[in-house]
């Protein structure tokens, strides 16, 4: 032990070194207080930041600022865990991967019966790290050495920044955190602008509305305004990790981090968080690229190899695969497009999915009056080759200029002929008045509605840069079959509707769920209760691990 300090018969002394910052600003030490000819009097007071000041004339080091801290002491890193510190090339992006699990039967007609098999999906995080000089060595030597071991990685994309400088023994931070991924509990990361500037913390408490973030543990270093702070997860470097070295002195190395813990977040709530008969998809595609769709059959063929073949339809209708590519522009609609991939947790849940294609179009002189059940449209085999049967086609999504929407459906068509001014016409009746007067330059497009899950449970999100810039997501949607006609039974959620004897009342009030200026309009429904709710394969979500295990079992429809 070594005294550092006098105050009449206490003696203040160190006792261990417990942390020393790598930027040799700073000591955090384990000290003791004693009282001279008092054996029983020693206790342990705590530990203590120090700031290092210049010798004394015996010899030891000046500790200016003694500052005791007691509670919250400084960060303590997990056991046989270490910072990962190397920022990524956002030249190329950082790809972030959310994979579910889910167990699908399928009958030969398309019907299904789904089963979730992880409660929480598995992430990971890759991206390619360009290094030169000194932090290429740096590289190598984590690789190198503890490349096996468990890192603290930052969620590079959910990036904030200190609105305020901070100065060490700070035990909160100005941080704008709204629509972020940080919840209390986690670990984040001060970075400066290489590998060596950093500083671990745990999160205490987030106070949103005054942009304040509370730490478990105190600050070891100031750090001016405008430094990042990243929110970190625990994470495993896969077997192989690959490369290429471009000369004596740099590298690119591609690295996928898996992260350890359970990894749930907030489903996103409106529309879909009440017990929905039907849900829409609020988020419309990007046509920059061309978006590839399927049409696909079950048949059952029968080939003695000799003969002629013979296919049966098992399914009576064509399965549709489409698929749907997003950018998010901003925090806001990255946290909203993320809690609606945790509700639908990958192939698991389904929805009513608009075509986002102009299916039908107007006869140009319609003037559709808000008491109407029937509309005019341009002839194109709709009465003739679908119908109102058909299931992926009976239910329709009006696009207006003015960004509204209006949802009906399809009881009826009949084509009737020519009307006189070089348009051939098929009269639609529809369930409920549209409720609202339409005219031919009001409507952007009309679009066939169908219900559909996802066609995958691996998810890929691409962050050209942080969650306050872009983001793009991709994903395929595939039509459900129809109903076994079993008897419902109780889930946390059920799935879409089965229509009886009544449809809802249509239009349905919108004005509640209007989101901000460039977003799209989320509708739910609201059947009357002689709609009876469909047996859906929505297992209920909620808090769960990263492990394989039982899930919750749903039926489509």
């Amino acid at each position: 032990m070594t005294e550092i300090a006098r105050a009449g018969s206490l003696r203040l002394e160190v006792v261990g070194v417990q942390t020393i910052n790598v930027r040799a600003t700073t000591l955090v030490l384990n000290v003791m207080v004693s009282q001279t000819g008092n054996a029983r009097a020693n206790f342990l007071q705590g530990a203590v930041l120090a700031k290092v000041g210049g010798p004394t004339r015996a010899g030891f080091l000046r500790l200016e600022a003694l500052v005791k801290t007691g509670d919250p002491a400084p960060y303590v890193p997990p056991r046989n865990t270490l910072p990962w510190t190397i920022a990524p090339d956002w030249q190329t992006g950082v790809t972030e991967r959310l994979k579910w699990k889910t167990d699908v039967l399928a009958s030969q007609n398309g019907t299904e019966q789904r089963r979730r098999l992880r409660t929480s999906p598995r992430r990971e995080i890759e991206a390619t790290y360009r290094t030169y000089a000194r932090d290429r060595r740096f590289l190598d030597a984590c690789l190198t050495g503890p490349g096996a071991t468990l890192w603290q990685v930052p969620l590079w994309w959910d990036r904030y920044v200190l609105l305020a400088p901070v100065e060490a023994g700070a035990t909160s931070l100005a941080v704008d955190t709204l629509f972020g991924e940080l919840l209390v509990g986690d670990t984040v990361m001060l970075l400066g602008n290489n590998p060596f500037a950093y500083e671990l913390a745990v999160v205490a408490g987030i106070d949103v509305p005054r942009k304040i973030v509370r730490l478990g543990n105190i600050l070891q270093n100031s750090w001016g305004a405008t430094v990042s702070l990243y929110n970190t997860r625990v994470c495993r470097l896969q077997e192989k990790q690959s490369g290429s070295r471009k000369g004596s002195n740099a590298s690119d190395m591609l690295l996928t981090f898996e992260t350890t813990g359970v990894n749930d977040a907030p489903a996103y709530d409106p529309p879909y968080s009440n017990p929905p008969p039907g849900l829409q998809l609020e988020f419309r595609p990007n046509f920059a690229n061309d978006l590839t769709v399927e049409y696909a059959h079950l048949y059952a063929m029968f080939d003695n190899e000799t003969g002629k073949t013979m296919r049966r339809d098992l399914g009576l209708r064509a399965f549709h695969v489409m698929q749907f590519e997003y950018i998010a522009v901003n925090r806001f609609d990255h946290n909203r497009f993320r809690g609606f991939l945790y509700y639908l947790q990958g192939k698991l849940r389904s929805i009513l999915v608009p075509t986002y294609s102009a299916d039908m179009d107007l006869v140009p002189y319609t003037s559709i009056a808000a008491d109407a059940t029937m509309i005019q449209v341009i002839a194109a085999g709709y009465t003739t080759y679908v119908g109102a049967d058909e299931p992926d086609r009976n239910a329709i999504i009006f696009f207006f200029h003015d960004g509204t929407v209006l949802v009906s459906f399809v009881t009826a068509a009949v084509y009737t002929g020519p009307d006189g001014h070089g348009h051939n016409i098929e009269a639609i009746r529809l369930a409920a008045p549209v409720g609202r007067a339409i005219k031919y330059a009001d409507v952007d497009k009309i679009c066939f509605m169908q219900h559909m899950r996802q066609d995958q449970d691996d998810f890929e999100i691409k962050h050209e840069t942080d969650s306050t810039g872009t983001t793009k997501f991709s994903t395929t949607f595939r039509s459900v079959g129809p109903g076994r006609g079993a008897a419902p039974y109780q889930l946390q959620f059920t799935g879409s509707f089965v229509k009886n004897d009544a449809p809802p009342q249509l239009p349905i009030d919108i004005d509640k769920y209007q989101q901000p200026a460039g977003g799209v309009l989320g509708i739910p429904f609201y059947p009357e209760e002689r709609w009876s709710p469909e047996v859906g394969g929505e297992g209920g979500g909620g808090v769960g691990n990263n492990s394989d295990g039982a899930g919750d079992e749903g039926s489509e429809l």
